[in-house]
């Protein structure tokens, strides 16, 4: 297919929806990582032909969500728990650096986008929509970022993102669901640390603000570990080969 072509079908509101609900329902954990997808039952579900699906799971292939096989069929991706740590790692020397910007610049319209979305975040908790929640969040982090002038470095996530979006609704569904009487208790830890963020930067505490991000990348790692534990067939054998890098020279 021409990449004009491609780009047309894909710009399609139906395809884009198919695309969207689709990529939800995975990282979701409505399908589960592993799990066989066939065409025919995609396109039953959502009311549409095997076109629109075969071009949703190639997109979902490109981001890493869903694993083509030839002549196969198709699967959820399992997660990668190394590329999960991958991003860990990226955040964890370059988040702590930029919410020490953001505490020492932090003004007002910064506050009213962040206090907007803590808003929203409180809206999503009270729905119980936890992948609406966890994308706040996102916005979230990534509006701290634009204001220091970083947007570039957030951007620089987006391979790496989905997997860790599939982890950290995991780890909501876990530990924090089995813990307590209702999924809530789990929003309701996360909300917590993106209001204490929120106090930090108002307040210009830039070491405050360093630690929080700190303490919450070391959590999540923590728990990523337990996650493998817990649920090895959801996760990808990782390959110890030693990787190659990319030589940009011309």
């Amino acid at each position: 297919m021409r990449q004009g072509e491609r780009a047309a079908r894909q710009g399609s509101p139906a395809r884009a929806d198919l695309y969207r609900r689709l990529r939800d329902a995975i990282l979701g954990a409505d399908y589960k990582p592993g799990e066989p997808l066939s065409e025919n039952a995609l396109a039953q579900r959502f009311g549409v032909s095997r076109t629109p699906v075969r071009d949703a799971l190639a997109r979902l292939s490109d981001e890493g969500l869903v694993e083509v096989f030839p002549q196969r069929g198709s699967a959820v991706s399992r997660i990668s728990a190394d590329r999960v740590r991958q991003l860990l790692f990226m955040r964890r020397v370059l988040e702590t650096a930029v919410v020490g910007t953001a505490a020492a610049r932090c003004d007002g319209a910064l506050e009213k986008a962040l206090r907007e979305l803590l808003r929203r975040q409180q809206a999503f908790f009270e729905k119980n929509d936890t992948l609406a929640f966890l994308r706040c969040e996102l916005a979230y982090n990534a509006r701290i970022y634009r204001f220091c002038g970083r947007a570039a470095v957030w951007n620089a996530y987006r391979f790496l993102l989905p997997d860790a979006i599939r982890v950290q609704y995991l780890r909501m569904q876990t530990f924090y669901y089995r813990q307590s009487p209702a999924l809530r208790m789990g929003l309701e830890y996360h909300l917590v640390g993106q209001r204490m963020l929120f106090d930090a930067l108002a307040a210009h505490d830039q070491d405050a603000a360093r630690r929080l991000v700190h303490e919450s990348l070391g959590e999540f790692e923590r728990d990523l570990q337990r996650l493998r534990d817990l649920f090895p067939s959801y996760f990808a054998q990782e390959d110890l080969r030693p990787q190659t890098v990319t030589d940009f020279r011309a």
